[in-house]
């Protein structure tokens, strides 16, 4: 009789004891990277194509290993490159270029996606190779650009580019210049501006800073919310041999990013390509509420 009841107790305990207990798994949040590309006469540089192309295939390298790691058919990352509005580039057929260089890893199916994957890597530097041969095929002197209008891409474009639900990192492959050449294109506000013209008033004194902080000096800030956006502008180049000419490209990106709530800004000077492509790896690593420069 004692033995019964012993084993009326303890069964139930048992039955719980050997149930497999079910492991809690995580979803990892999905990356978005947007790479936008500065086509004007930066590239008339030497070499400035092949390195942007390099940059820019290491960039989706970092992708794909984010894709791999979460599983590929699990994965819901995103991967875009996208041109800053320009003037006189009729002759390019913008759509087709960044309908061919973007990656939906949600978009497919299970049994798609690795395929998709493979095949968007082996086409990518040929079909960079072709969108800067297009652009700097007939363009050979500085008049031939017309500036790219980086503000108009964060004011009418970005909030659609990056998504609320991802980890969103958008590049800007620039050297640091807001140009644009057309009067009509541009937005003034005060002493706030769309384009960096304002260095003008303030390049060679030793108090620029001050007087871009006493005047209000900047790019007019956007007044919508960027979420979960981390920033890394790189490439950058002055353009002039003035000594401070790249503390204050540095320190306008800053301000305009910080006043727009952006606090994981990081930006990369124009050098030797393995030395950015480690920049780059740095910045990646960044944590969220990392702010650097």
């Amino acid at each position: 009789m004692k033995s019964s009841i012993f084993m009326a107790i303890i069964a139930p305990l048992l039955i719980v004891s050997c149930t497999p207990k079910k492991t809690a798994i995580q979803e990892k949040q999905p990356e978005n990277y947007v790479i936008l590309i500065n086509m004007d006469d930066r590239l008339l540089n030497n070499s400035q194509a092949e390195q942007d192309i390099a940059l820019i295939i290491h960039i989706f390298e970092k992708y794909e290993s984010v894709v791999r790691n979460n599983l590929i058919i699990n994965s819901k990352d995103k991967f875009r490159i996208v041109i800053a509005p320009q003037e006189n580039m009729e002759d390019i057929n913008i759509n087709h270029y960044e309908n061919s260089l973007f990656l939906d890893m949600s978009k497919f199916k299970t049994h798609e996606k690795v395929e998709k994957l493979e095949n968007f890597k082996a086409g990518l530097k040929n079909e960079l190779g072709k969108l800067y041969g297009e652009v700097t095929k007939n363009r050979t002197k500085h008049s031939d650009y017309k500036g790219a209008h980086i503000w108009k891409y964060y004011n009418d474009n970005l909030s659609s580019d990056i998504k609320e639900e991802c980890m969103n990192r958008l590049f800007i492959i620039t050297d640091g210049y807001f140009d644009f050449e057309s009067s009509s294109a541009r937005k003034t506000e005060g002493n706030r501006t769309t384009t960096s013209n304002f260095l003008n008033k303030v390049r060679g004194k030793t108090n620029w800073k001050e007087l871009i902080e006493k005047h209000d000096y900047g790019i007019i800030p956007i007044e919508k919310t960027f979420h979960s956006l981390s920033v890394c502008i790189l490439e950058i180049n002055p353009k002039y041999s003035n000594l401070d000419e790249m503390d204050m490209l540095h320190y306008i990106w800053h301000k305009w990013l910080g006043e727009m709530n952006i606090k994981n800004i990081y930006l990369i000077p124009h050098s030797g390509l393995s030395k950015i492509k480690g920049q780059i790896d740095c910045f990646l690593e960044l944590k969220n509420d990392k702010y650097e420069d």
